[in-house]
């Protein structure tokens, strides 16, 4: 296998130097490059944060509680009718929308970032047997079951990572497109985030995101209100996106869905 390239082709990087490339070692375990730490993984699944014990708030706590990490996909949370009818579009068609913008390539190394239970990244490995999707996820319960389904469907071009979205542990320029399907508003340090997916993406590579917006009638801003109070999510407009893009480098932000309460953007890093 070629030196600091993980389960295929992933270039991880150690959380403890920042330097060195995490390798796989005889007996299984996962070590670095240059400062040789340790770090914990189960199959495919990399702990990079493994004495993180509590969530930060209450909407993740949410996605590290059981019962929701069991419905997540289900008609009862991400596919419910009501939540498609609040979002103006529905799941087949937002997935559709985000990565037709990717352009993806069929050897394309794929960064689902913030992946939850994998409910976008397994349908991007499965259509790109030749390429690798990388899922990084803050829940490591959700990471979990994600791996449960990746395997469940018999895919094996992938690599889940436990570790925050503001601290995204690859190399630079080493993936060629990023999608944050369903996510970015939950995030502490948007701006941080959106800049280490800048560094991480290839020249000319494509960034993808649906995210919770206010909207743009008085009605879905009360209901947005509503949201803000009760779990303190604050949506992104389209405003708002354009000019984080912006700031970390990003070019030729496009607004694919801007209706309910559900935004869909994508930009392009500049080849220099």
């Amino acid at each position: 296998m070629e030196k600091g390239v993980l389960f295929g082709r992933a270039r991880v990087l150690c959380p403890g130097c920042s330097e060195g490339l995490l390798e796989e070692q005889p007996g299984g375990t996962i070590r670095c490059s240059s400062c040789s730490s340790r770090y914990p993984h189960e199959g495919r699944l990399i702990d990079l944060i493994p004495d993180r014990k509590t969530a930060d708030s209450l909407p993740q706590r949410a996605m590290e509680f059981a019962p929701i990490v069991n419905i997540y996909e289900s008609p009862l949370w991400r596919k419910n009718p009501l939540i498609t009818f609040f979002m103006g579009i529905t799941f087949e068609k937002e997935y559709a929308i985000m990565t037709g913008a990717l352009e993806l390539e069929k050897d394309a190394v794929v960064l689902d970032l913030a992946c939850g239970t994998g409910i976008y990244g397994r349908q991007v490995a499965s259509s790109l047997p030749e390429g690798m999707v990388i899922g990084l996820d803050l829940s490591l319960p959700m990471l979990r079951r994600a791996q449960e389904d990746y395997e469940e469907q018999g895919l094996s071009n992938y690599l889940l990572i436990h570790e925050d979205a503001a601290r995204i542990p690859l190399a630079d320029e080493s993936v060629g497109a990023v999608l944050c399907g369903g996510a970015l508003h939950l995030f502490s340090d948007l701006a941080a985030s959106v800049r280490e997916v800048f560094r991480v993406l290839r020249p000319g590579g494509k960034f993808a995101v649906s995210a919770f917006s206010p909207g743009g009638s008085p009605f879905y801003r009360w209901i947005s209100s509503i949201v803000h109070m009760v779990n303190g999510i604050k949506g992104v407009t389209p405003g708002d996106l354009e000019g984080i893009f912006s700031d970390a480098g990003f070019r030729n932000p496009v607004c694919r869905h801007a209706e309910g309460l559900w935004l869909i953007m994508s930009a392009t890093k500049g080849q220099g």
